[in-house]
């Protein structure tokens, strides 16, 4: 059912949807990843996730073959910042030593 809410479009149920612009995710944690490759049938132009990206890390590689395809945007607001962007290619070159242990996802 199609609805209107101050001035945007959105579906109640993705099963009304053909095709949209934009899909934002706003879902349980270990709902992200299914909702995203639902999200894949609608064709988006950009998908807005809410962090976590996904709690298994089985469906990394997965989720990160869907970021060639699709932009993701997660709504994280650091993922932005030019210093962390810095900082991840600093710790990629080695510049600290080598990399131990960590959690995190690198969406590019």
């Amino acid at each position: 059912m199609l609805r209107k809410k101050r001035g945007c479009d959105y579906f109640e149920n993705v099963d009304y949807a053909k095709s949209v612009d934009v899909v934002s995710i706003c879902t349980l944690d270990d709902a992200h990843f299914t909702s995203v490759k639902m999200a894949l049938n609608l064709s988006p132009k950009l998908i807005f996730l809410e962090k976590p990206i996904t709690n298994r890390p089985d469906e990394i590689s997965d989720m990160m073959s869907i970021t060639e395809r699709v932009p993701v945007a997660v709504n994280y607001s650091r993922r932005y910042v030019k210093e962390f962007q810095g900082l991840v290619d600093r710790i990629s070159a080695g510049e600290f030593g080598n990399f131990r242990t960590g959690i995190g996802w690198l969406l590019r």
